[in-house]
């Protein structure tokens, strides 16, 4: 797993009282390792949920992030630029899955993704709140 500059921009610039750092660090070594298994088919979603709910006491819920279009509409929130050594430079690339955990202020999480299939990896692109929706106003 690797953070993209923007996802740590946003940590730095995040004051440690607005987020449940340690809900954090569980939700970002729950990405590293059970859903990492997960999505390499190492092991199924049931292993991967029970894995979590003993390990970190709660579960985390992997889905495609931007709703009703999201990620096209507001591109400039839910796409990062890197470079995945593959011989092709630094392209763009979409934040097309995000965790989530917690509702609304309730230790909220929210960490959205790219998997690299190039470097089997995940790419951070932002954390720890909501992106904006195309309902809400930016």
């Amino acid at each position: 797993m690797v953070l993209h500059e923007r996802a740590v921009g946003l940590l730095e610039n995040i004051d440690a009282q607005e987020v449940n750092m340690k809900k954090l660090c569980d939700a970002l070594e729950y990405l590293a390792v059970e859903y990492s298994m997960l999505y390499l088919k190492k092991c199924d979603k049931e292993t991967s949920d029970k894995l979590a709910s003993l390990k970190y006491n709660q579960s985390f819920n992997v889905s495609p992030s931007g709703g009703s279009g999201d990620v096209k509409k507001l591109s400039r929130h839910y796409k990062i630029k890197y470079d995945r050594n593959d011989g092709n430079g630094r392209k763009e690339y979409p934040l097309d899955m995000h965790l989530k955990s917690g509702k609304h202020n309730d230790n909220l999480i929210r960490i959205y993704f790219n998997y690299d299939e190039v470097n089997s990896r995940i790419v951070i692109g932002s954390l720890p709140k909501h992106l904006p929706r195309s309902t809400q106003t930016t």
